[in-house]
């Protein structure tokens, strides 16, 4: 049931299934008649861990009807990581690791998150300018989330 109008398309928030293998994931969305998913990082890699490949992926998501709307998230473009590597707050993946998983998965969008120190907002700006053209040149769109720009200085 594939909407004329961008945004109308009906997508499971892989944070609300987290904890569940992406195998199963899948399968359960198009059943409950989702037409996308979005993609978060964490589960990604444990599927992967568990031999899963990007390919494999993308077949379990395109064989069902289903699309990536969006993989998330790019928690390195404005400068370090402030949390440990097993912290729910680690992006878990470097910007251009998530950007081959998008494109792997034909995912539509990077999301940007950035929680670190405040960053000058013309800096932030520069930064979220050339994340979006790298984004672009492999196939997805970037947004930011608002928290970035609350946090940014002026």
């Amino acid at each position: 049931m594939s909407s004329e109008r961008l945004g109308d398309e009906l997508v499971l928030c892989n944070v609300s299934v987290a904890p569940f293998p992406l195998e199963d994931v899948f399968p359960a969305a198009a059943a409950a008649g989702f037409e996308g998913v979005s993609m978060l990082a964490r589960p990604h890699a444990r599927a992967v861990r568990h031999g899963r490949t990007n390919r494999e992926l993308c077949e379990l998501i395109t064989d069902r009807g289903l699309f990536v709307c969006e993989i998330e998230a790019a928690g390195d473009w404005l400068g370090p990581v402030p949390f440990p590597a097993d912290s729910m707050f680690h992006p878990v993946y470097t910007v251009d690791e998530l950007l081959d998983v998008g494109e792997a998965l034909e995912a539509r969008t990077l999301v940007a998150t950035h929680f670190g120190a405040p960053v000058a907002l013309d800096d932030a700006a520069r930064a979220f300018a050339q994340l979006c053209h790298r984004a672009l040149e492999r196939g997805c769109a970037s947004r930011s989330s608002s928290r970035q720009w609350r946090r940014s200085q002026t």
